[in-house]
């Protein structure tokens, strides 16, 4: 009898005194998100519970950006050392979701906050692309669409330029720019870590196919197409974007050479991008007044670095403020 005693005393020790913690709460489902992605009508977020948000566009063109290239290795001609400019035009783009109908009268005209139903608030951030860019090139025959009354960022931006002094470099070692130039490839290379070494290394990160260009005076040619991107430069298109290029062209006896080139457009671009940052800041620009964006008006949601980060905004279980 005792020792019944004290093994009820244990069990009840054991699973009497000891508190079991509850299943923390299920938060609530949030309110559905209805997008609208109707060609020819603005694209808005509609919620369940009445709120209503739409897409609005800002852009700001840069100058004509020039950036020093040098030919550093050739298998074209014995020319090499010369320096050229490779010059393009940058467009900034500032894409954010507005609030056009709340509750709160105060979040009307402000961007949309959002994060994933059960994490806290602090992660909330703001529903905003900032980091969208076009650069005058566009493969194959696709160019955006202008249309009257189009916005400025659906207008097509300046064809890229290659301006030299001497083009001796090139196959045939012409003194001036010839009438048309054609690059089977133009890859873009950069120090790159290689997974399975570890050793940093000149290695390609993409590039276009096909590049074509033709010549608009004496000192400089303009790239008239480009047949396809590869890599990286599907979503950022420039063709300088790594610190070497390579160029593989075609000498007058058929064979294949190579020409490769140095840049440094890194620092020109955050020149021109921290520059447009500032003149919009400058601008004080009321989100409230820009008209809303209309899908399908032009290729910006098409750009594959936009596309997946406005698609984002509107994952199954997200909460809105």
């Amino acid at each position: 009898m005792q020792m019944n005693k004290v093994l009820t005393g244990l069990v009840l020790f054991a699973f009497g005194a000891v508190a079991v913690a509850d299943d923390p709460p299920v938060p609530a489902a949030p309110p559905v998100a209805t997008v609208t992605k109707v060609p020819g009508q603005a694209f808005k977020m509609a919620l369940a519970d009445g709120r209503e948000a739409s897409l609005k566009v800002f852009s700001l063109d840069s100058p004509m950006v020039p950036t020093n290239i040098k030919v550093i290795d050739n298998t074209c001609t014995d020319w090499q050392g010369m320096t050229c400019q490779y010059k393009m035009k940058f467009r900034r783009f500032w894409i954010d979701l507005v609030w056009s109908k709340n509750p709160d009268a105060s979040r009307v005209g402000q961007i949309v906050e959002y994060k994933s139903n059960g994490q806290d608030d602090k992660s909330f951030q703001k529903a905003e692309s900032v980091n969208g860019l076009q650069t005058g090139l566009y493969a194959g025959d696709k160019i955006p669409k202008i249309s009257d009354g189009a916005p400025a960022y659906s207008e097509r931006l300046p064809l890229n330029e290659l301006s030299c002094d001497d083009y001796r470099w090139l196959p045939g070692a012409p003194t001036e720019a010839p009438d048309t130039l054609h690059t089977s490839r133009w890859d873009s290379e950069d120090n790159i870590k290689n997974a399975e070494t570890g050793v940093m290394e000149n290695r390609t990160e993409g590039g276009a196919y096909g590049v074509d260009l033709k010549k608009i005076d004496a000192k400089t040619l303009q790239i008239t197409r480009i047949n396809s991107f590869t890599g990286i430069l599907r979503t950022f298109p420039v063709l300088i974007l790594g610190a070497n290029q390579s160029l593989t062209l075609t000498k007058p006896s058929g064979d294949i050479c190579q020409v490769g080139l140095s840049a440094n457009f890194q620092g020109d671009l955050t020149v021109t991008y921290n520059g447009l940052e500032q003149k919009r800041q400058d601008l004080k620009v009321d989100l409230k007044t820009l008209p809303d964006y209309v899908y399908g008006s032009d290729e910006l949601l098409d750009m594959s670095f936009v596309k997946f980060e406005v698609g984002t905004w509107f994952f199954d279980g997200m909460v809105y403020r």
